[in-house]
């Protein structure tokens, strides 16, 4: 079985985001959490409900079950919006091969209405299984002063 030490992640874009503003554009971010892990793209200003990031990240990975996607709306003067997140499963990842996804996933609110689009691509990278812990280390053999 392989052993995987870290998750290469993109978030490339979103589409068709539900709205959060009374007025003007919105100005969307997404944060990826893996654990107690998180990573955030850089805010795209004005993208309103498509914005592109194309940012990628790496993330230790530690048999966490799923990765997390939450976009957000940064907002200057008051709290950012949440505007929809998604939940993805490793596991189908993680027994292919490759080991790698990349497309759309649907975002939803927090009431399970949808919220839009977002398109990652998620890669397993292998790396070598953490070493055993070290055992006690063995009595020194007893003196024998008849030998």
């Amino acid at each position: 079985m392989a052993y995987f030490s870290s998750l290469v992640i993109t978030a490339h874009s979103a589409r068709d985001l539900h709205n959060t503003e009374w007025m003007g554009k919105m100005d969307p971010y997404c944060k990826i959490i893996c654990g107690s892990q998180i990573a955030r793209t850089n805010t795209h200003r004005n993208a309103h409900k498509s914005p592109v990031w194309n940012q990628r990240c790496s993330i230790r990975y530690s048999g966490e079950p799923t990765i997390r996607f939450e976009v957000w709306d940064a907002d200057t003067f008051t709290h950012d919006d949440f505007i929809g997140s998604v939940n993805m499963t490793l596991g189908p990842l993680l027994s292919s091969n490759p080991p790698r996804f990349q497309g759309e996933l649907a975002l939803v609110r927090d009431q399970g209405t949808g919220a839009g689009m977002i398109f990652v691509s998620v890669e397993a990278q292998a790396g070598a299984p953490p070493a055993p812990a070290p055992s006690a280390p063995s009595a020194p053999p007893a003196y024998n002063p008849a030998s």
